[in-house]
């Protein structure tokens, strides 16, 4: 039986293809084929990456272990969202919004006023289906909506301790 662990693609790569080049030969890289375009990568000593594209990692085997990649974390999320919507340099306001709304907690509830969410939206019906990532969507496309830019949105809440 493989055991599974997670360890960054990169360290993985760099271990494989400097430290270790014997298990280079025997590290192989599955993708998600309904992700990405590319289906199969394989690492082998002395070559790069045989792919120009970032396909959608769905396990790497080194030797005999089974490897799962690690997901993003909601900030990571939160951050590429962020950036692919506003442009670089907007995540770090939409940030203190979230940590001073719910404090990245999608399941927060502000009891006086019933908000509930990672953004504290009204009603709170609204939310009850939605996963942390759906309410980071509704986050940004309020920001958007409302403000323009996190940048924005924060001055805002400065101003008013709501946004």
């Amino acid at each position: 039986m493989n055991k599974q662990f997670t360890i960054p693609l990169a360290a993985i790569l760099l271990f494989t293809t400097t430290a270790h080049p014997a298990l280079a030969a025997e590290t192989q890289i599955t993708t998600d084929q309904s992700a990405a375009v590319t289906t199969n990568v394989v690492v082998a000593a002395n070559q790069e990456l045989v792919s120009t594209t970032t396909p959608a990692l769905a396990q790497i085997t080194v030797g005999a272990a089974l490897v799962q990649p690690s997901k993003p974390t909601l900030k990571e999320y939160a951050e590429t969202v962020s950036n692919t919507r506003f442009g670089k340099g907007q995540y770090a306001f939409l940030d203190k919004i979230i940590t001073h709304e719910s404090n990245w907690n999608p399941e927060a509830v502000n009891y006086y006023s019933g908000a509930c969410g990672l953004g504290q939206f009204l009603p709170c019906a609204g939310l009850i289906n939605d996963t942390a990532t759906d309410q980071i969507q509704k986050v940004v496309d309020y920001i958007a909506s409302r403000y323009a830019t996190p940048e924005k949105a924060w001055a805002f809440w400065q101003a008013h301790n709501w946004y």
